[in-house]
């Protein structure tokens, strides 16, 4: 599988991509990545190459540090390579100021001549869309540049991209992404319901944080059992599961 389209500040060198500006070429790459999410890492250092996901924001400036396009969202759901000139550790940095999520970055910086993308030849895995699921529900790292009326396209193009077919309506991913996004103001409020017009306004979370939420008993089926019992305690919600009432009678 290789890269559909070529940014006009790159150039082609046999298999690899170049970054040709005078400016600079940043990758925002969530620090979250790079660490072990139970199943693998997202992204590592290697030498001077970095491997990561293709899935991230970045950002393209000028020689006078103008930002030429904005945020950007690059999105070749499979594992690349890259040769950064500099690698800076941020913490809770915020890309877009109408969007106040801090996130953790490792701010990869491209000069003229570096090598964004050492090889982009990509074979088809289904082992990318593994990876694509956990980015988007187990560490909650989605991208707000991408419209929350579109990420359930993302994970079904992951699919399509890798050569697999799961057979799931994009009804299913839809329902998946309601409770991920959650309202900036206010974590217990789903975005779907946070009345905001803007889509990119949205703040995901792990799925492992949703069942706090919900319900006093949903809360208490999660996994972190400290977390649990507290927000079990502190939630105020009276929904009633359908398990709950086979439970409890």
């Amino acid at each position: 599988m290789g890269m559909k389209n070529v940014g006009s500040f790159l150039r082609e060198e046999g298999n690899s991509l170049i970054f040709k500006g005078d400016g600079e070429l940043v990758y925002y790459i969530p620090e979250s990545y790079f660490r072990n999410d139970g199943h693998m890492k997202y992204a590592e250092e290697a030498g001077e190459y970095i491997n990561t996901l293709g899935l991230f924001s970045y950002e393209v400036f000028d020689s006078k540090g103008k930002s030429l396009y904005g945020v950007k969202l690059f999105n070749h759901p499979v594992l690349i390579s890259c040769m950064p000139s500099s690698i800076e550790k941020v913490k809770d940095y915020i890309l877009d100021k109408k969007i106040p999520v801090p996130v953790d970055y490792r701010i990869l910086r491209f000069k003229k001549d570096d090598v964004a993308i050492v090889n982009i030849g990509s074979p088809e895995d289904i082992t990318n869309v593994e990876n694509m699921f956990r980015i988007f529900m187990i560490t909650g790292n989605i991208p707000n540049v991408i419209a929350y009326d579109k990420l359930h396209s993302f994970l079904m193009d992951s699919i399509k991209f890798n050569g697999s077919s799961f057979g799931i309506s994009a009804q299913m991913f839809g329902i998946l992404v309601s409770e991920l996004c959650r309202s900036v103001k206010d974590e217990s409020v789903p975005f779907r319901l946070a009345k905001e017009t803007d889509m990119h306004k949205y703040k995901p979370v792990s799925i492992k944080m949703v069942p706090k939420y919900i319900s006093a008993f949903t809360a208490l089926t999660s996994e972190n059992w400290d977390d649990a019992v507290v927000n079990s305690i502190i939630n105020k919600n009276t929904v009633d599961s359908p398990m709950e009432k086979i439970l409890m009678q």
